[in-house]
């Protein structure tokens, strides 16, 4: 009955109304995903951060095989900085969608952030097998772990990829080969 009198509170507009009834739901069912999709949508509609994590974290427990559940709140994790978060989601996200290049991508910018060089540089060189939209913007990505690994010919092969698939890569490049002592690139 809750749940009903929420969906009708929001949709009638009455979001106080509508979360003060999804939230008894939650309480009374909290397996009942339908209740915490309600709460997502109030969480979004009003700019509630908390309540949209909350929500968001309770719906890919409960449906753990959507894969848009499971991209929305690894790029949540991600835009809040929550990094370790992002990192157990990245790891449910590629059991759920292992071809999904962007996963990779968010995953390991979070082993990045971790200082997790050599799991960051995998899930990059996951994300080159999977063909991303700016694959050179990877393999400068990859410079940046394989440097951060003492790999510095490795670093230097992936900014001449880089550029050769992106000439304007090329500054970006020699400056992260600088940052590591003495930029070989050529601009």
């Amino acid at each position: 009955l809750r749940l009903l009198l929420g969906r009708a509170a929001l949709a009638a507009s009455d979001v106080p109304g509508a979360r003060a009834h999804l939230e008894a739901a939650t309480r009374l069912q909290p397996w009942r995903a339908s209740a915490w999709q309600g709460l997502l949508e109030i969480g979004m509609q009003t700019e509630d951060a908390a309540l949209r994590r909350t929500a968001l974290m309770r719906l890919v427990d409960l449906e753990e095989h959507d894969r848009e559940l499971h991209a929305q709140a690894l790029d949540l994790a991600i835009e809040e900085r929550r990094f370790e978060d992002a990192v157990l989601l990245g790891q449910r996200s590629m059991l759920v969608d292992p071809g999904r290049v962007e996963a990779h991508i968010a995953l390991a910018g979070a082993h990045g952030e971790r200082a997790a060089h050599a799991d960051a540089l995998y899930e990059y060189d996951s994300a080159l097998l999977l063909t991303p939209a700016a694959p050179a913007h990877v393999q400068l990505a990859r410079a940046r772990h394989l440097l951060a690994l003492s790999r510095r010919s490795e670093a230097e092969a992936a900014v001449a990829e880089a550029m050769r698939l992106d000439a304007t890569t090329a500054e970006e490049g020699a400056r992260i080969l600088a940052a590591a002592g003495g930029a070989r690139a050529q601009p």
